[in-house]
């Protein structure tokens, strides 16, 4: 796995030590052992915008086949478990043209838990099929995703091809634009919702841990003193559905804030349940009607009931002070920028071949009274070339060296010059290099 960050340098950090830095959130991971952590390193990238304010976590490619599994040495389905009840979103990629829900897969998805809400879906390669074909694979993949996740609210699906090559079938480039652009969007409001989903993440632990206490108070309380402790352990791991039940309308609390019943029976039947403390327990003698919510939980209720909703009116005033990179406050054009990288040999020895591009644009008529050709038909003819918007966006801006919105002779064939270059496999330059700059 690849966490990236800012800051330091560009560097890369193994898991090792990683996990033995206290000013990373990585501590707890060394639970994994030594096999996770020879697989786990962090990039840290310095200068980069977008990673000043968010951080991403890649997994690597999901396996199918039990052999796999079992030579990956170690729990892989843990690992996504402990970074789901961490991250923010998480996105589940599936390639359209190949369309497949591994055994594998199909378990990281039910390690995340109680984290649906977090799940985005993201058909990629979507250009690879035709219009038709695409329905077909969006049906099948929310059919597939209802046998896994256990809701009945489908999760947001983004479609498009998200890279920055020619596209294969652009018949939906409108439709992979928009869908680019909301993903993009809610990528960028991560950092300004960041402190309110951790405040309901605690809110979420908070009603979780007194659940737990009221859970364990009932079951201590239908422990036998003395003998037949064992038989009725597993009499109530057994029957633990029906003590949610019981525990529920003792409590007055929502069966939806209890956790799962396997992953409880499994927790409890390694649990001694002579080590329950017995404060604020109530003698058997009371009876069940008389037992009371412990004393410890009046903490946890001032809490929910005082502190949060004060933390929350706290948060709008926190977010317009917060000072954010400007690449989290434009629309897609921002979004969608690229880091200043190390510009291709190829460009900037290159000369720029105007007479080749001169045909071409006495073809599409430019304005015969400053000889520019306006926006609206260079677009056209750049669209020609397949390339996604945002290749073709900062395209223009490169070409568009007087900011005017049209381009003349000199500026198309710089247009032209690195669309051929982007569909060449270059990397277009941040900035336009000095030697293309007219004179």
């Amino acid at each position: 796995m690849d966490s990236s960050s800012s800051g330091g340098g560009d560097h890369v950090i193994p898991g090792n030590a990683l996990v033995v830095d206290r000013t990373l959130p990585f501590t707890q991971l060394s639970q994994f052992g030594n096999g996770f952590m020879n697989r786990f390193e962090a990039s840290m990238m310095e200068g980069s915008p977008v990673l000043q304010g968010v951080s991403f976590i890649d997994t690597p490619g999901i396996l199918s086949g039990e052999k796999q599994r079992l030579q990956r040495g170690y729990d892989f389905e843990g690992v996504i478990n402990w970074f789901a009840d961490r991250v923010d979103m998480i996105l589940l990629l599936f390639d359209a043209h190949k369309l497949d829900i591994s055994d594998e897969f199909r378990r990281c998805i039910l390690a995340c838990g109680q984290n649906e809400n977090k799940i985005r879906i993201v058909l990629n390669k979507s250009d690879m099929v035709t219009t038709q074909q695409l329905m077909r694979v969006y049906g099948a993949l929310m059919w597939s995703l209802g046998k896994v996740i256990n809701t009945p609210e489908t999760s947001r699906v983004f479609i498009g091809s998200f890279w920055d090559e020619k596209l294969n079938n652009d018949e939906q480039r409108s439709l992979f634009e928009n869908e680019e652009s909301d993903l993009y969007a809610d990528i960028a409001k991560l950092p300004e919702e960041a402190a309110l989903r951790k405040l309901n993440d605690l809110i979420k632990r908070a009603r979780l841990a007194k659940t737990h206490a009221c859970l364990m108070t009932y079951i201590k309380h239908e422990m036998p003193s003395m003998f037949g402790k064992n038989s009725k352990k597993r009499e109530l791991i057994e029957h633990l559905d029906v003590v949610y039940e019981q525990v529920s309308k003792k409590y007055n609390l929502p069966i939806g804030d209890f956790p799962s019943v396997d992953y409880m029976r499994k927790e409890l039947a390694h649990y001694d349940f002579r080590n329950m403390s017995l404060q604020s327990i109530p003698s058997p003698a009371r009876g069940l009607d008389k037992i009371k919510k412990p004393r410890s939980l009046e903490p946890i209720d001032d809490v929910l009931s005082n502190d949060i909703p004060a933390l929350l009116k706290m948060i709008p005033k926190e977010r317009d002070a917060k000072e954010l990179p400007d690449i989290f406050k434009g629309g897609i054009a921002n979004v969608t920028s690229i880091s200043p990288t190390a510009v291709s040999a190829v460009v900037m020895l290159s000369w720029l071949d105007i007479p080749r591009y001169t045909t071409l644009f006495e073809s599409l008529g430019p304005d015969p009274l400053d000889g520019k050709l306006s926006g609206a038909i260079a677009k056209q003819e750049m669209l020609k070339s397949k390339l996604p918007s945002g290749v073709l966006h900062r395209v223009w801006n490169l070409a568009d060296v007087d900011r005017d919105g049209k381009l003349d002779i000199y500026e198309f064939a710089l247009a032209m010059h690195f669309v051929r270059m982007r569909l060449d496999g270059h990397t277009l330059p941040h900035d336009l290099p000095e030697n293309m700059i007219p004179k």
